[in-house]
């Protein structure tokens, strides 16, 4: 299970990247808006031996984060 809880402005997508707490659980952010790519999306991989992945990626219409991970 994913939960994701902020308060305040700003960027839920980047206050994620840039949590200093990602390390702690073998998470590490790798990639985020790469030119060509569509904005508002961003990749934090596995550090340890298990393999996978969390996308994240903003719906700016619906203002919603969607949070996918894969195995």
């Amino acid at each position: 299970m994913i939960q994701v809880i902020t308060s305040g402005r700003g960027s839920l997508r980047e206050k994620i990247m840039s949590d200093q707490r990602l390390g702690k659980f073998g998470l590490i952010p790798t990639e985020h808006q790469r030119p060509g790519r569509p904005h508002g999306w961003a990749k934090i991989h596995s550090a340890r031996e298990a393999h996978g992945a969390i996308n994240l990626e903003w719906h700016g219409r619906s203002g919603t984060l969607i949070c996918r991970v894969v195995t």
